[in-house]
C-alpha cells in the first residue's frame, strides 16, 4: 500500500511532523508507523516521500497525523 506525500514520514517540515502509520482496523490504539520510507528530491524545497506498507494483508489503513509544533 503506496502512500505519497511531499514531506518525510517522521520529520519536520515548516513546522509540522507528519507521521505515516499503519493498522488492520481503526481501533484507537492500533496504529503504527511501520512502513519503510523511500525519498526522491524533487527540487532544492521539495522531496517526495513514498511509505510502503509491509504487512501482508488483504485489507490495511493507512492515516497521516500531522503535529504542529
Amino acid at each position: 500500500l503506496p502512500l505519497k506525500h511531499c514531506a518525510s514520514g517522521t520529520h519536520e517540515v515548516w513546522d509540522r511532523l507528519y507521521i505515516v502509520e499503519f493498522s488492520n482496523t481503526i481501533s484507537f490504539g492500533s496504529w503504527a508507523a511501520t512502513g519503510t520510507e523511500t525519498k526522491t528530491d524533487i527540487d532544492t524545497n521539495f522531496e517526495r516521500v513514498t511509505v510502503t506498507d509491509n504487512a501482508a494483508y488483504t485489507k490495511r489503513f493507512a492515516r497521516v497525523r500531522v503535529i504542529a509544533n
